[in-house]
């Protein structure tokens, strides 16, 4: 695992916890006491926890700033990581990207953290904090900042999405149905998802397998507007039948 991958995990479980130890770090990722020292003084750099003698602690000043983002972020990790990697390969064969907010986006984004050659359009704000990890160059497309989901939305964020076009669409969503399609939760958040399925050649929707059968309160796209599906499991025999009939790429 690398360490920026460990270090986000770590995160998540002492943001999850509030208090850990070293030992219990060290014993949970199989690494050394040193190794994760370093991964904790690279966090408290970033802002997020505090050092204490034998551990850490998590930061509540963050806690009130992108609670939501983190907590979503904490959900299904090793289905995020699986997911990211099967997106790589195309991933690395595009020029230019429109990627929304969702944490599986976001993952996906790091597996490609070295292609000096991509360039990313994105309402987050997380790759802009870890910029010195991403060669790609990233795009923002400024807005409303939403503090809870760590993430731009609003009229200026969408307009400025239509000033671009781009090979490919990343998108997440909370739900997958075969008859409402892609669904998702919220309306600030879909706006900004809409416009870039706008501008978009081809679009791939990454969802984990908690997501298929789930309807959320707005529709997002037919299924028929997307490219790629892309999952951490092998889905249910009727969405492998209907991805075929409407000529959709199932990557699981």
């Amino acid at each position: 695992m690398r360490g920026v991958e460990r270090q986000e995990q770590i995160k998540s479980y002492i943001h999850a916890s509030h208090k850990v130890t070293v030992a219990d770090l060290s014993n949970r990722w199989n690494v050394t006491e040193e190794t994760v020292r370093r991964d904790l003084d690279k966090l408290e750099e970033q802002g997020f926890i505090t050092r204490i003698r034998g551990g850490a602690i998590w930061n509540a000043t963050v806690s009130r700033s992108g609670a939501r983002f983190l907590e979503r972020k904490s959900r299904q990790v090793q289905a995020k990581q699986h997911i990211a990697r099967c997106t790589e390969e195309f991933l690395r064969n595009c020029m230019t990207v429109a990627a929304d907010d969702s944490t599986t986006v976001l993952e996906a984004l790091r597996v490609v953290g070295d292609d000096t050659s991509l360039k990313v359009l994105t309402n987050a704000v997380e790759p802009l904090i870890a910029s010195e990890e991403m060669a790609f160059q990233i795009i923002s497309t400024g807005g409303i900042f939403n503090r809870n989901a760590l993430a731009f939305y609003g009229e200026t964020a969408a307009q400025t999405i239509l000033r671009y076009h781009v090979d490919l669409a990343l998108i997440g969503c909370a739900g997958l149905d075969l008859q409402k399609g892609v669904t998702d939760s919220n309306e600030s958040e879909i706006v900004v998802k809409r416009t870039m399925l706008q501008q978009a050649d081809r679009v791939a929707v990454l969802a984990d397998h908690t997501k298929f059968g789930r309807v959320a309160f707005l529709e997002l796209s037919d299924l028929d507007k997307i490219s790629y599906l892309i999952t951490d499991e092998r889905p249910p025999e009727e969405w492998v039948a209907r991805c075929a009939e409407l000529g959709v790429e199932l990557i699981y």
